[in-house]
């Protein structure tokens, strides 16, 4: 669609160049209800001048978007080569309103409150809160009370540990009835968000919906057989990866010789970003590199 001119407004921004002062428009846009269009390589007045090498434009703004706005804004924004009166122009198109929180705020209440409930401090252990790059943990001492199964808990059924406490809360009215917090957790969370030992219990709460300990629960989660390979690989043990690096290696289990460029495509982010992920699943015993640089593949341990 051709442009009109002068029609510069809070929904469009011109740019003659990329200037340093970018990222302050994405972000803008990024804060607004409505997001909105910048373009590159046009004039105030809205007349074109056009982008040299725009295909290298384009990535820049990529990497640029991606690198230097946090948290990551992946997915609320596209640039585009576009073409005007037979001139290049870059556009950027922002989604607006669309943040989202990393963890579901009414389930975060509810198991801050259960924590601090039903911890067990005859030992004097408080309640632990963590919070690592792809998930927040709370774990609370004491497992599950006397008389509790794991099956009544997640049926959120629900015994009393601190009466007293328990008393409190909800005199302030901060609780309902007893299980009324775990139906809250469960609204947004499945099971699997809870693990249970014999004195400790831990909820995670994960940034992306996926959790870290791999096979079946990722077979369960991706439902299709790239998931039950890459399970059977990895097995159930806990695995330090975080999102971006298990769908790096969940692109090698699908194609072993293909290339970083293509990875970094694939996810968006830069080939920097890219050699710095595959250098730590190296590291980490979680990927080799077998055969010539150029012509070799991939392997997933």
């Amino acid at each position: 669609m051709k442009l009109q001119k002068n029609n510069e407004n809070n929904l469009v921004e011109y740019k003659r160049e990329l200037t340093t002062a970018f990222e302050r428009s994405v972000v803008a846009f990024l804060n607004s209800n409505t997001g909105g269009h910048i373009y590159i390589g046009i004039n105030n007045d809205g007349s074109m001048h056009g982008v040299k090498e725009a295909d290298l434009v384009q990535r820049q703004i990529t990497d640029r978007i991606l690198n230097n706005i946090k948290p990551t804004v992946i997915g609320l924004f596209e640039v585009v080569v576009e073409q005007q009166e037979e001139k290049d122009i870059v556009h950027v198109i922002v989604s607006g309103g669309t943040e989202k929180p990393l963890v579901d705020p009414v389930a975060l209440r509810e198991a801050v409150i259960n924590a601090i409930v039903h911890n067990d401090y005859t030992r004097e252990v408080p309640p632990l809160f963590e919070i690592f790059s792809d998930r927040m943990e709370i774990t609370t001492y004491g497992g599950l009370v006397e008389g509790l199964s794991k099956d009544d808990f997640l049926k959120c059924c629900s015994m009393p540990r601190n009466r007293e406490l328990m008393r409190v809360f909800h005199d302030l009215d901060m609780v309902e009835q007893l299980g009324s917090g775990m139906r809250r957790i469960l609204k947004s969370y499945d099971a699997n968000a809870f693990s249970f030992t014999d004195h400790f219990m831990r909820i995670s709460f994960y940034f992306d919906g996926i959790p870290s300990r791999l096979g079946d629960k990722l077979g369960d989660k991706l439902g299709d057989k790239l998931g039950d390979k890459l399970g059977d690989k990895l097995g159930s043990h806990p695995v330090e990866l975080n999102y971006n690096r298990r769908r790096i290696l969940e692109i090698m289990e699908a194609n072993s010789r293909i290339s970083i460029p293509q990875i970094a495509e694939k996810l968006g982010y830069s080939t920097t970003a890219i050699e710095k992920n595959i250098e730590y699943l190296k590291e980490k015993n979680y990927l080799r590199r077998c055969g010539n640089p150029k012509t070799g593949y991939w392997e997933v341990l």
